[in-house]
């Protein structure tokens, strides 16, 4: 709702953060993945997991449709739920 609020407001300005927004979102991406690989410990594995999802929900928001909007939410909830159940698991 606040998007699509800034969205109305500001069209301009917002078209042009949504560009930022996937460049920031895939920088985000390869950073937390290469970070992944080096990892021996299932906590920091889980960590910079979290940092990658964060990157693919940005590119979704930053896409400025209907279905990235739905697939950021759902990315954001499904990942929550993973990462809470591999948490209890890594104890």
């Amino acid at each position: 709702l606040f998007l699509r609020v800034c969205y109305y407001l500001f069209p301009d300005i917002f078209l042009k953060a949504a560009q930022v927004i996937i460049w920031v979102g895939t920088t985000n991406l390869l950073i937390g993945g290469i970070s992944c690989l080096a990892q021996k410990e299932l906590r920091r594995l889980l960590g910079y997991l979290s940092v990658t999802e964060a990157g693919f929900l940005l590119m979704g928001i930053g896409s400025l449709s209907s279905a990235g909007m739905v697939g950021a939410v759902y990315q954001q909830f499904m990942t929550g739920l993973g990462i809470c159940g591999f948490g209890l698991c890594a104890g």
